[in-house]
């Protein structure tokens, strides 16, 4: 126990007048427990509304398309003259909006259990990029091959994704 516990729990003793007399006429355990929760219970503070309660179903919308606590707080500070809350806000919001949608496919992680020495291949768009040897832009992938025991990764940029390359 604390000792500002302690504090708050003699002062209660004390204003009953239990803390002179005889140590044997004291109460129960259980009665000083109701004494102590009638006496130390206090209301709970009315709920503040936030500051972009205004705005929820806009900062709700954008955030289930994707955009981040920082997007929505730009943006609302862009679009909306009349926006005062503060980016703390927004991102409390957002962090409730995610707990209660629960968790997405992208967040779960599949472990892969392989044995040593196979591992993971793939092709990633990067876009047109400039190939020096033709002098022209050209479609360019990036290879990525991962080994699934050490993690380690290898990517080489291509312009092809034959099984050559």
């Amino acid at each position: 126990m604390s000792p500002n516990t302690e504090r708050r729990y003699r002062g209660v003793f004390a204003e009953e007048g239990l803390l002179v007399g005889d140590p044997a006429a004291l109460p129960e355990l259980e009665e000083l427990r109701a004494l102590v929760d009638a006496k130390l219970t206090k209301e709970r503070p009315k709920q503040e509304v936030s500051s972009v309660a205004e705005w929820r179903s806009e900062i709700e919308a954008l955030h289930d398309e994707g955009a981040s606590p920082r997007a929505i707080y730009d943006w609302l500070q862009r679009e909306r003259e009349d926006f005062t809350g503060s980016y703390s806000a927004v991102k409390r919001l957002c962090r409730r909006l995610a707990v209660a949608k629960g968790p997405t496919e992208g967040d779960v992680a599949i472990p892969i259990d392989a044995p040593a020495g196979e591992a993971q291949i793939d092709f990633g768009y990067l876009g047109r990029f400039y190939d020096p040897s033709t002098g022209t832009l050209r479609k360019t992938w990036v290879f990525v091959l991962v080994m699934v025991q050490s993690r380690r990764m290898v990517c080489r940029l291509a312009h092809d994704q034959s099984i050559a390359t």
